[in-house]
């Protein structure tokens, strides 16, 4: 285990992980780091990225076939980057670079409705998810409000509270977390009415 400080801007955070050695004698992580920096994001934005698409490299093919890469670009959206699926540093690149350019809510762990989309099929406009259950259901949504609307799908209901499983809450990254219920974030909850 290696235990990394990094800075980007005004971001510091410390994390412990272990490294993947690749070709050249840089590790997975060096180069992730070495890469967000040079686009001044923060690293963990993209080390969580390439952990959620592909487990930093092993899980290389998503989507059934039709998306490839560290960081997964779908072949249908992005064909060029789907054509260099194999060379880590420019889908690292070109990942940091839609990150600094605002764009990585395209990506599915850079965004909650993206992954709630994913999980459970074809939902409402995120704007029009709003409360319609006083009880978190399993398989349907906890709504949250923190900077912005947040929503995570609910896996189990316990005595302490509930079970979610969403994207985006940690950027780029793919958690499961408890909400306790007397967390004041919770907006309500919603699940498809039957």
């Amino acid at each position: 285990m290696v235990t990394l400080a990094t800075s980007t801007m005004s971001y510091v955070e410390t994390y412990t992980r272990t490294p993947v050695v690749v070709a050249n004698s840089e590790t997975i992580e060096q180069q992730i780091d070495r890469i967000a920096i040079a686009h001044n994001i923060p690293t963990t934005s993209l080390y969580n990225l390439a952990m959620s698409e592909s487990s930093l490299g092993k899980a290389r093919v998503g989507d059934e076939g039709k998306s490839c890469g560290i960081v997964h670009f779908h072949s249908d959206y992005y064909p060029l980057e789907n054509s260099k699926c194999n060379d880590d540093e420019y889908i690292l690149n070109r990942a940091s670079e839609m990150i600094a350019g605002g764009e990585g809510w395209k990506f599915t762990p850079g965004n909650c409705y993206a992954f709630a989309t994913a999980m459970l099929g074809r939902l409402p406009k995120m704007a029009e998810i709003i409360p319609n259950s006083t009880y978190p259901r399993i398989g349907g949504l906890a709504i949250m409000q923190y900077k912005d609307k947040h929503i995570g799908v609910i896996q189990e209901v316990t005595e302490e509270g509930f079970w979610i499983k969403e994207a985006n809450y940690e950027p780029y990254k793919i958690t499961k977390r408890q909400i306790k219920w007397n967390d004041p974030h919770i907006l309500g909850y919603w699940s498809k009415l039957e």
